[in-house]
């Protein structure tokens, strides 16, 4: 499972949603709206205006929106339809969109129609309202999306995000200024999106060419995310960024095609300034070096050796003979470049050059003198985080309770921040067979790098809640048509595993049992599920409804070949791996433990399986268990399919609350903490949430306090559901209380 849900009462979140907001503020100094800018230039000559200021019936939305759900089983109460929030509001012609960016509201979808080119002369400053996506349907690079251009030279900006969470994505946004041209100053400045005091903006899947100054720029805005684009031509003598960042800003530039900028991407050099570039592809036609970081002093003249705080670089392609990365001072924190290549010698001097203040910079295993293509061309696209909502890599928590969803953002010091709910109370949530929702996973469905809320509705139909920037979820998409039924208790019925990329194409792919078969529906790019592809012909044997055979586990990476495989620990006592193929099958299984980890059942003694994660953080799912007598052991992948070496954590110290509701619920192993090492996330029996940092060594760190007065629930109890990502809990419980809810 991707990530965690957890059904709560609604004190708890009356709590949480009265902590402060998280954003940020201050006012800028640099004539961002006017176009001035920096007129002094550096000894090096490159100095410049940084400022600037198969055979699935799979349904539409329209038709399976909530079938006949008010009737329900006799003595149940009526059921909501599945909630619908976002407006998407198509636009074909230049007024239609300056009137979609007048009414459009949180959440909504501005489209552009196909093959549409829209001439925006004259217009500057269109803003883009908060939590607002603008889309133009292309792909990589803006391959095949719709048109916005300007031959206007005094354009400031195009398009400004008007609050948090605005994305633009699949545009082709081209600017009047292709040119080098003899000087900076003497003419107006153009700029494609700007962001100022706006937090979570992200530039995804478009092309931006021809802005004299910048094609992105960051403001007094962090958590910016740019990636899968095409960045050109933005090349003014003395300016010419990809994207600036002036003050207090940061983000994360990835999978990019560079070429004919001044600098793909530089900052102020101010405090507050960082940025990670990372599987980026830089070409050799430029004016400048390629990565940049200028220094505090060139900015404010007051002689400080800052340049930025952090600055990390990594699995970047760099061709031709231009000097590649140079920072103009001392990083607060570090500068980090390894893993790239090079087209200069590591003799000429000109691939990484530090300027004017010294230290703080790391430079770890480079390649050099490479001439020409990617030498990173085998790394695959950039996937989703597991339970990454928001798409800053970081997984999130995102909790349940009456109808509506709350978040909580995952954050370096494991302390989970709220952000918006969604659904409005209008989605009530099920246990399996029941009225409502239920809650099958949270993972990247549509492959846009956002998790997405995934549910089976009791019309038989699953659902799929796109994710979105601001950590919200958009309206459902549906599929099955009603074909879909999930059970617990009936073999007829469907039994929902995980959603996880099986096939290894960047989408999260729909994994259920039914009938002695694992049935596969590949994620597609419109949130649906395809056809489905089976594995095993009737023999497989779930432990779910008679408490014999396979428990499923969850479906996850171990071997590290960029497929996920379906892990499941079977009452003989051995797990077992199921590879996934690249056709959306499993092949033959790898077993593990040879009959010694006993599952936790029937007499409560032995292994509660967790979950997979890369706890170590090499890339490869591990199995991280928790058994009875309070110890935790997490088992890592290996590239076999074997689980290896066992890693003990916490000795005897964090009792299981699964049979008797005393002691931890430990809900799911989550990279919330965004180091790339999977977290244990658990509640203490004190109602308080604890997350447990996975260590390079595939033990558990110390715990970090993340919610006070968090709880869950047991049997008894119907209000509330603590549903993990596989939901193995979930499946435990039922083979020892008959479905109850935790």
């Amino acid at each position: 499972m991707r990530s965690l849900v957890i059904l709560l009462p609604t004190a708890l979140l009356v709590a949480c949603a009265d902590a402060p907001a998280h954003g940020s503020s201050g006012s800028t100094d640099d004539g961002l709206s006017t176009g001035a800018g920096e007129a002094s230039s550096a000894a090096d000559g490159t100095s410049g205006g940084i400022e600037g200021s198969s055979g699935s019936d799979v349904g539409t939305a329209a038709d399976s929106s909530g079938g006949d759900a008010s009737t329900g089983d006799a003595g149940l109460p009526p059921v909501e339809p599945p909630p619908s929030e976002v407006v998407v509001l198509p636009v074909g012609t230049v007024a239609e969109l300056e009137s979609a960016l007048m009414i459009a509201t949180p959440g909504s979808v501005i489209e552009i129609e196909a093959g549409a080119d829209l001439d925006l002369s004259g217009k500057s400053g269109l803003v883009i309202p908060p939590q607002v996506t603008l889309s133009g349907g292309g792909g990589n690079g803006g391959a095949g999306g719709a048109i916005l251009r300007t031959n206007t030279q005094d354009t400031p900006s195009l398009f400004d995000a008007g609050g948090d969470g605005v994305r633009v994505t699949g545009v082709r946004l081209l600017g009047p200024d292709q040119d080098i041209g003899a000087s900076a100053y003497g003419e107006p400045l153009c700029r494609a999106v700007r962001a100022m005091h706006a937090d979570g903006l992200r530039v995804d899947h478009s092309e931006l060419s021809g802005w004299s100054h910048a094609a992105i720029l960051l403001d007094y805005a962090v958590r910016a995310r740019v990636d899968h684009d095409a960045i050109h031509h933005n090349r003014r003598t003395g300016l010419g960024y990809g994207t600036v960042l002036v003050h207090e800003a940061d983000g994360i530039f990835e999978y990019n095609e560079y070429n004919a900028n001044r600098h793909s991407i530089a900052g102020t050099g101010r405090l507050g300034i960082s940025y990670e570039a990372r599987h980026n592809h830089i070409g050799a036609t430029r004016n400048g070096h390629a990565l940049d970081m200028h220094g505090q002093d060139e900015a404010d003249g007051d002689g400080s050796p800052w340049a930025g705080d952090v600055i990390d670089i990594h699995h970047n392609t760099f061709l031709g003979t231009e000097q590649g990365i140079v920072i103009r001072g001392k990083p607060k924190v570090g500068a980090y470049i390894d893993d790239n290549c090079f087209g200069q010698s590591q003799g000429a001097g000109t691939a990484i050059i530090q300027r004017y203040f010294f230290g703080n910079l790391f430079v770890g295993s480079n390649s050099y003198s490479q001439a020409s293509g990617n030498c990173h061309a085998g790394s695959s696209p950039s996937k989703a985080t597991r339970g990454d909502i928001n798409g800053d890599q970081i997984a999130d928590v995102v909790t349940l309770v009456d109808g509506t969803a709350y978040p909580f953002l995952g954050a370096p010091d494991g302390v989970l921040l709220p952000a918006p709910p969604s659904f409005g109370g209008t989605m009530p949530t099920a246990i399996f067979g029941g009225p409502g929702h239920l809650v099958i996973d949270v993972a990247d469905v549509d492959g846009d790098l956002l998790a997405d809320l995934v549910t089976a509705y009791d019309d038989g139909s699953a659902y799929v809640y796109p994710g979105r920037p601001g950590g919200t979820f958009a309206s459902g998409v549906s599929s099955f048509a009603g074909t879909y039924p999930v059970s617990l208790t009936d073999a007829a019925s469907w039994e929902p595993i995980a959603v996880a990329d099986v096939n290894g194409d960047g989408r999260g792919d729909l994994v259920s049992a039914r009938g002695g078969s694992v049935f596969v529906h590949p994620g597609l790019a419109d949130a649906r599920f395809g056809g489905s592809s089976s594995s095993f012909a009737g023999t497989f044997d779930s432990a779910t409804f008679d408490g014999e055979g396979h428990f499923s586990i969850d479906v996850a990476d171990v071997t590290g070949d960029g497929r996920a495989d379906l892990v499941t620990l079977h009452t003989s006592g051995s797990a077992y791996v199921f590879p996934g193929k690249p056709d959306g099958t499993f092949g033959s299984a790898v077993e593990s433990f040879a009959g010694t980890m006993n599952p936790a059942l029937p007499d409560g003694e032995g292994f509660e399986p967790i979950g997979l994660g890369d706890v170590d953080g090499d890339g490869k799912a591990d199995l991280v268990t928790l058994h009875t007598d309070g110890t935790a052991y997490v088992y890592l992948g290996t590239t076999t399919g074997v689980f290896g070496t066992r890693v003990e954590s916490f000795a005897g110290t964090m009792p299981t609350s699964l049979f008797d509701g005393e002691g931890f619920d430990v809900l799911a192993p989550l990279d919330v903490t965004g180091d790339g090492r999977a977290d244990l996330v658990t509640v203490h029996p004190s109602q308080v949430l604890y997350v447990y940092p996975g260590k390079a060594d595939g033990s558990f760190a110390g715990s970090a306090l993340s919610i006070d007065g968090f709880r869950t629930t047991r049997a008894g109890d119907h209000s509330y559901e603590a549903v993990q990502a596989k939901s193995v809990r979930r499946r435990l419980a039922c083979a020892i209380d008959g479905c109850a809810p935790l």
